[in-house]
């Protein structure tokens, strides 16, 4: 394992650029993610971790509600008021 002053940062540079992960390269090298993270920038393959800019927003779907994990939750509601509205009618029934 090369001491920190005698890592070569252009390789590992190329390796974060290969797609190594962040973990890999911290036992490579015996260096902390923070290091990593300071010392290299991101794959230029576009599959890196981007922070999001100012201006971007998340936006909630609300055309597919299993999307947010909503989704089934929503199912067992419905099922749920399906019960309770053949049970309410059945006692109705009893009633009349």
């Amino acid at each position: 394992m090369p001491k920190k002053n005698e890592i070569d940062w252009s390789a590992v540079q190329r390796e974060r650029d290969a797609g190594v992960s962040v973990a890999k390269l911290c036992e490579m090298y015996g260096v902390s993610n923070p290091t990593i993270y300071t010392r290299t920038h991101g794959p230029k393959n576009g599959n890196g971790h981007k922070a999001a800019g100012a201006a971007r927003k998340l936006q909630r779907s609300t055309a597919n509600r299993g999307v947010n994990g909503y989704g089934p939750v929503l199912v067992d509601l419905e099922a749920k008021r399906d019960k309770l509205d053949r049970a309410i009618a059945a006692i109705k029934d009893l009633g009349a």
